[in-house]
């Protein structure tokens, strides 16, 4: 029994290291620009910095880039807002004062390069979607449960066909991306670059206006680093960048960098953090007084009456010598005797019931005994 729980122990541990070493990662900051993992978007920044493109890489709310003050934002507003680079998912939420920050670069005539991931799980954070009315919380279809099944589902890819938003005269690049589990929602009088035939034609890549600016929407996977070279996903950037313009801003500030003159501004995760510890030292002190505190009165372990055959013996002896067996031990070993040998007679030995009323005394008459039985039976 003990063997087949062993054997059953090793099988889920392999099963764990396997998964943990071919399932692919997708980490909350997979999407940063700064990341040279297959989700990230390194290899898309660089390639935009190496066509001339005025590139800025955000460490800090991006409400830092207008001032707060209407007067003094209309001084320092750029001459081309740019475009807002948003990838999903995300470390960090939006404050109010970010959330007007994206609205005013969208009323200055700024664009949003929104993303969105291709399976939405617990942990996604998707408000960037929520706000501007994106999030889809449907799946389109349920996730087969058989292994063979999952995996060709897991590892499925789509060949997306351009839609109408493209003009008649420019030949759209062919795309070639992971499946998408949960596209987001459209806009009405969106302009549809790109449909999934897979998926019911359901809009993949578009674009929207919103207020005096526009809004791009693209999938996580499609400028990453381990797709950026598949197909025409590159032809693809270098059509938004000619589309778009050469400014270009990346938030790494929600993804978890931090310029250190805004770190003491927003010291929430660090409360967390230290609230987590406090948690864990608690858990620890109660833990060590539930060990030390004594359950119940103490009491002393009964002594072990375990020995050799000779303390076994010796106890034994004490015990008859205490209840005084000593004449009776010594008539039933005459009375033994005679049963083995009838002509026995202890006369000559000695009274059995004067000799034998200590221990001591019994010991010598038992000698006596078998010396005169010893003599007899040897003649």
């Amino acid at each position: 029994m003990r063997d087949r729980w062993l054997w059953a122990f090793l099988a889920v541990a392999v099963l764990g290291v396997t998964l943990f070493l071919f399932l692919p990662d997708d980490s909350a900051a997979g999407a940063s620009s700064l990341s040279k993992g297959p989700t990230g978007w390194l290899a898309a920044r660089l390639y935009l910095e190496e066509r001339g493109a005025d590139v800025t890489v955000m460490k800090k709310p991006l409400n830092t880039v207008y001032e707060a003050d209407d007067a003094a934002a209309n001084e320092n507003a750029p001459d081309d807002p740019g475009v807002w680079v948003l990838t999903t998912p995300m470390q960090r939420f939006f404050d109010e004062e970010e959330w007007a920050a994206l609205d005013r670069h969208l009323m200055n005539g700024g664009t949003l390069l929104v993303t969105y991931p291709l399976r939405v799980d617990l942990s996604t954070r998707l408000d960037v979607l929520e706000h501007l009315g994106l999030y889809s919380d449907r799946d389109w279809e349920e996730v087969p449960l058989a292994p063979w099944s999952w995996w060709a589902y897991r590892n499925a890819t789509w060949e997306p066909e351009p839609a109408e938003g493209w003009p008649d005269e420019v030949d759209a690049p062919a795309l070639f991306v992971p499946a998408c589990r949960r596209p987001p929602s459209v806009p009405t009088g969106a302009q549809v670059l790109y449909r999934s035939p897979e998926m019911d034609d359901a809009p993949l890549v578009f674009s929207f206006q919103r207020q005096r600016g526009r809004v791009v929407v693209v999938p996580s996977v499609l400028f990453a680093n381990a797709w950026l070279r598949e197909a025409d996903n590159a032809d693809l950037l270098e059509t938004l960048y000619a589309w778009l313009g050469p400014r270009w801003l990346f938030d790494e500030y929600h993804h978890g960098l931090v310029d250190p003159a805004y770190m003491e501004e927003d010291n929430r995760s660090a409360f967390a953090w230290d609230l987590f510890m406090f948690h864990l030292l608690l858990l620890y002190v109660v833990s060590v007084l539930a060990l030390v505190r004594r359950f119940g009165p103490a009491w002393s372990e009964p002594t072990v009456t375990a020995g050799s055959t000779a303390a076994f013996l010796r106890n034994l002896g004490t015990l008859h010598r205490e209840l005084g067996h000593g004449p009776d031990a010594a008539r039933l070993l005459v009375e033994r005797s005679r049963a083995l040998d009838p002509s026995f007679e202890a006369t000559d030995v000695a009274d059995p019931a004067l000799t034998a009323t200590q221990g001591q005394n019994l010991v010598e008459f038992a000698r006596r005994v078998a010396a005169k039985r010893k003599r007899r039976l040897h003649g």
